[in-house]
């Protein structure tokens, strides 16, 4: 999905990263379709073998990434959720069954998807300058990098609230909680920060620190 999302963005990526692998020629178009290709059918065949729950989340996947590759400088904020919902569901297809996902793993997976979605937000605020000049419809775009940015913290916010659950239901213990409060002070640390490129790194390191809380944190 990635390979063949720079296959499309190649013209923005020259103004907005121009040492990434295509556009610096490091690599070749014809490669990137070859190993995007072969990544997609090796990614489906694998599902095959393993449940009808995981094939269902390869394939819908699948078609989430042609779509994000194709379509998403023009279908605004569902670019965003889309790149969410593609996070956010690596955590029910570890499930292998879906009869074996519980409250917490649900709302693993949707915080995943809120932290995932504001970073993209905040990603397409780094790259306005390169998306402005290809008429692109990305959020930042559509109703200014300041609101974006709100909407953005919103999500993490909600994110931050919603992995408290699992303690407040006595499924996680207090160490969990503490792991998760560190994690949302990333999450607004982050938002001093005038560089969207910082605020987007931090974001991650946030969302890795809310990975470990409901890893080690049982």
């Amino acid at each position: 999905g990635n390979a063949l999302n720079d296959i499309r963005d190649i013209e923005i990526d020259r103004i907005n990263r121009a040492s990434r692998p295509l556009p610096s020629g490091s690599l070749t178009i014809a490669t990137a379709w070859v190993i995007s290709l072969s990544l997609f059918v090796l990614g489906l065949g694998l599902a095959f073998w393993m449940t009808w729950w995981c094939l269902a989340i390869a394939a819908i996947n699948s078609v989430l990434l042609i779509i994000y590759a194709f379509w998403s400088k023009s279908i605004g904020i569902l670019k965003n959720l889309s790149v969410g919902l593609l996070v956010g569901s690596v955590f029910l297809f570890a499930a292998v069954e879906i009869s074996r996902i519980t409250p917490t793993l649900a709302i693993l997976a949707a915080c995943a998807a809120l932290a995932t979605f504001a970073r993209e937000v905040v990603k397409d605020i780094e790259d306005a300058r390169g998306d402005s000049q290809h008429v692109a419809a990305t959020l930042p775009l559509s109703i200014g990098s300041g609101p974006a940015n709100l909407v953005a913290y919103g999500a993490l916010a909600a994110a931050v609230l919603l992995a408290t659950v699992p303690f407040l239901i006595g499924d996680k213990s207090v160490w969990f909680l503490a792991l998760v409060i560190l994690g949302g002070l990333i999450f607004a640390v982050s938002a001093y920060f005038k560089s969207p490129s910082t605020r987007q790194r931090l974001i991650m390191a946030g969302s890795i620190g809310e990975l470990i809380a409901f890893a080690i944190g049982h």
